[in-house]
């Protein structure tokens, strides 16, 4: 576990990442539906957003992130008014079954004021960085090569704890990806 005031490092264990510029293959950034009659799907359309569940491997992780100053544990769902913890159950074969989405919108400009007051904008989106530890260093994620992320692949998660904004992944354990769902055996 790692922070530098802005950024909080975790290993991790991911569920649907939507992380790669790949359109139309799996893995791909979620781009949403121009045509649906949902309006979150239409802007989804205009502009993409990297998305993933990230799995918690220890309460320890949950606890270091609960200290850290900015982050609201607990938001109000827009559509429904319902509060919800941001800390979810989820999947129990991932880490410790507990988790959290992170987003990256691919165009997503910020106004702040500088230290003279002036008005200035911060591009905070565009896609994730990620790469995979390969040869005893980290690498640029190659999908030609390596193909889609699969569900349960371990890796350091690097993002924004007060915005919930993903920053980067450097996957530590790829897993193959596989689009079948999982059949228990009879026995």
């Amino acid at each position: 576990m790692k922070t530098n005031g802005h950024t909080m490092t975790l290993d991790m264990v991911l569920e649907y990442p939507k992380v790669l510029d790949v359109e139309g293959k799996p893995s791909d950034l979620d781009r949403g539906d121009a045509n649906s009659s949902q309006k979150w799907l239409r802007e989804l359309a205009k502009n993409p957003e990297a998305k993933v569940n990230c799995y918690f491997t220890s309460e320890e992780q949950i606890a270091y992130l609960m200290e850290y100053e900015g982050f609201e544990p607990m938001v109000t769902n827009p559509k429904t008014g319902e509060e919800m913890s941001r800390i979810k159950d989820g999947n129990e074969d991932f880490g410790i079954g507990k988790y959290i989405q992170l987003k990256r919108k691919l165009n997503d400009i910020k106004e702040y004021k500088d230290k003279k007051g002036e008005i200035k904008e911060m591009d905070k989106g565009g896609v994730p960085g990620v790469k995979v530890f390969k040869d005893d260093a980290f690498v640029d994620y190659d999908y030609e090569e390596l193909g889609p992320i699969g569900n349960g692949t371990e890796s350091k998660v690097r993002f924004e704890p007060r915005y919930m904004r993903l920053e980067a992944l450097g996957i530590t354990n790829l897993v193959e990806f596989s689009d079948t769902p999982f059949e228990e055996d009879d026995f």
